[in-house]
């Protein structure tokens, strides 16, 4: 905790330290009250105690004036997809250590890190803990001001690692006579959400003794009993027992434009005020949608938003997850996120669902991570891998709230840099779990055409350009669902305007009761409903996850 209450000269003001760092046994902090001066001074048992000796302050200095303009050691980098910004490629290297991305452009043959304006513009977009579908741009400011980050400066032969906590502003500094100063005890304040053994007995207590929530508030989420004592035993106890006695939603109907966000947003969770904005609906009614915003949001509470404070890694998968589990536990069908719940869907044949359950809600993406390793390649391939599903979401957002015509046409050509290579790491992680080809598999194959809208099995019910989406239907977190439901569907949905090219089907009626569209390498699909005369724009075939292997036992 940054902020605490200085007391100079007999009056108490409210200050924050921005960063820290320790030499030869002190820790020294350079802190601020008004984001004009910054003051420095020691840290000594949570007081903050003036430097007097002048050699120890002019020490303290140079690291200030150096942290202005000393690059990174980034000896632990990954490199990551390419990013576009107005036509031109740029590389990108992720700090292991530092949970950063930066960025490069080659000049006269030498790459050299992106500054200024265009710096600012990529950190925007791929070094902050937030999505912008789900929170609004008074939480980026706050997110940004408690980031932590460091930085490496040297003094000589000396290396100083710096702890930046908040934004660093490189005004004057000094140091001022502090009579007494102290650090707020959040010790008490802390205490309440001390986790014991019976806080899993006792989950649902926390949201009925909030005192924040409405009555149909509560009433709603003491109807999800299920899904919290089924996924009990995975949460962080202690966050989500913080935020669950503490949640509050706000219903604020077609409010985006007061919050900085695109009208397209339905809901948002401020994870610092423990509060839920639905812009969907004035108050919590029958109505499924509004129900599945509040869970979502809800789902980003209990998870500490999932994935993304990670070191902003699993965006993709955060989104998709939350809204897969929606769907299941709601009972109904969801199409937002919808690539994002193919990942997480991909994730689960990959890891299994335990996996992907425990690492989502105790925010530790690396058991996913670790898993991908034991299958093959190493740690950064896994981090690479990850971090293309999520630059490929974000382009996706791009693509569907910007209206700045470039930054469109930057996000396409990273999408068309990146999907190939996304699906080759999908396609070599498979086949080195199972030992066999993708293409045997009909669930997988329907994943990969729902990720891509291509069809390899020859569907002539793809024509490119007029397939909306494919949703592949299969259970994987409910198990009142999923223990009973061991069937997979799959629905091609396309626009009205390609009907006239699903005539002359050759179809055969089986005596299962299905129609069966067979194809020249010997594939086929079973549909429920006869293509030939459907008139609303969607197809479906559904086959037993027992039979999900066209050719068992075949090895690569």
């Amino acid at each position: 905790m940054n902020k605490f209450t200085a007391i100079h000269n007999n009056t108490h003001v409210q200050c924050e330290i921005i960063a820290t760092f320790s030499f030869r046994q002190k820790t020294y902090a350079y802190y601020t009250s008004d984001y004009k001066t910054m003051q420095v001074a020691i840290v000594d048992n949570g007081n903050l105690v003036e430097i007097t000796n002048p050699n120890e302050y002019t020490f303290v200095e140079t690291i200030y004036n150096k942290l202005k303009n000393e690059p990174e050691f980034k000896t632990h980098f990954i490199e990551y997809g390419p990013v576009f910004y107005n036509d031109k490629e740029y590389k990108t290297i992720f700090d292991m250590k530092e949970k950063r991305r930066y960025f490069y452009e080659l000049i006269n043959d030498k790459y050299q890190e992106v500054t200024g304006n265009l710096k600012n513009y990529f950190d925007e977009i791929y070094n902050k803990d937030i999505d912008v579908m789900f929170l609004g741009e008074n939480e980026n400011k706050n997110e940004k001001l408690s980031k932590i980050t460091k930085k490496v400066v040297k003094v000589g032969k000396v290396a100083i690692t710096v702890i930046i906590i908040g934004n660093l502003a490189f005004t004057p500094l000094k140091t001022i006579d502090l009579n007494k100063s102290f650090m707020q005890n959040v010790t008490q304040i802390m205490e309440i959400y001390k986790v014991d053994e019976n806080d899993a007995k006792t989950i649902m207590s926390y949201i009925s003794n909030n005192d924040r929530l409405a009555q149909d508030d509560k009433e709603f989420l003491m109807s999800l009993r299920h899904f919290f004592v089924e996924n009990e035993s995975y949460f962080d106890m202690a966050n989500a027992k913080k935020n669950l006695m503490n949640l509050r939603i706000n219903y604020e109907k077609d409010n985006q434009e007061a919050h900085g966000m695109s009208e397209r947003v339905r809901g948002y969770y401020m994870k610092m005020m423990d509060r839920i904005t639905i812009f969907y609906s004035d108050k919590m009614d029958n109505d499924i949608m509004t129900k599945r915003v509040v869970f979502h949001e809800v789902m980003h509470a209990i998870s500490n938003n999932g994935y993304v404070s990670n070191g902003n890694l699993g965006l993709a998968l955060t989104e998709g997850i939350n809204e897969l589990m929606a769907e299941e536990y709601l009972n109904t069908y969801s199409d937002i996120y919808n690539k994002g719940q193919t990942y997480a869907r991909i994730m689960c044949e990959l890891a299994g669902q335990d996996t992907v359950r425990e690492s989502f809600f105790k925010n530790d993406i690396n058991l996913l991570i670790k898993d991908l390793v034991a299958i093959c390649g190493n740690e950064k391939d896994a981090m690479k891998f990850i971090s293309l599903l999520d630059d490929e979401a974000r382009c996706d957002t791009t693509i569907l709230l910007n209206e700045d015509p470039q930054k469109v046409r930057d996000a396409k050509e990273t999408l068309r840099r990146i999907t190939p290579v996304i699906d080759t790491y999908i396609r070599l992680y498979y086949e080195g779990k199972f030992k066999r080809s993708i293409e045997e598999d009909k669930l997988m194959l329907a994943y990969m055409d729902s990720l891509r809208l291509t069809n390899n099995l020859n569907n002539s019910l793809y024509v490119e350009g007029n397939m909306d989406k494919i949703n592949v239907v299969k259970h994987y977190f409910n198990t009142e669902i999923y223990n009973k439901d061991k069937g997979v569907t799959v629905e091609y949905i396309y626009k009205n305007d390609v009907k006239k090219r699903l005539y002359k089907y050759d179809i055969e009626y089986t005596s299962e009761g299905k129609y069966r569209r067979n194809f020249q390498n010997g594939k086929y699909i079973d549909y429920m409903e006869n293509p030939d005369v459907v008139s609303y724009g969607k197809a479906t075939y559904a086959f037993d996850i027992e039979d999900r292997i066209e050719e068992k036992g075949k090895a690569l």
